[in-house]
């Protein structure tokens, strides 16, 4: 099970082109270790910006730059450990950036 993240703002009836996945277990480990903001319960209404791995948000551009900046704070940060080295923040960087490049928002479907 999976949360899929589309480029655009169309919403379930329009998720626009596929660019990722995290898993359940790779979510978490970002909301706990601070990489993305924690929601309560996983659905909304939990802040979008903590992406609700339960529900399907969609996400304006100016929120991706948002979660991109705690993103990147909180990595710049680990990244001071020597051998730091994540899975999870590789594929969300890889995300983050695609989105921060398309200059677009970002539609998620739990899958």
């Amino acid at each position: 099970m999976g949360l899929g993240f589309h480029i655009g703002q169309g919403g379930i009836d329009d998720l626009g082109e596929y660019i990722g996945q995290m898993e359940m277990d790779e979510h978490y480990w970002l909301q706990q270790n601070g990489f993305l903001m924690t929601g309560e319960t996983g659905h909304l209404p939990d802040p979008v910006e903590s992406l609700p791995y339960f529900d399907d948000v969609v996400l304006t551009h100016e929120e991706v730059i948002r979660i991109k900046k705690r993103f990147d704070d909180r990595k710049n940060d680990v990244l001071q450990i020597s051998g730091f080295t994540s899975t999870a923040v590789d594929k969300m960087e890889e995300i983050l950036n695609r989105l921060v490049a398309e200059q677009k928002g970002v539609s998620t479907c739990a899958d």
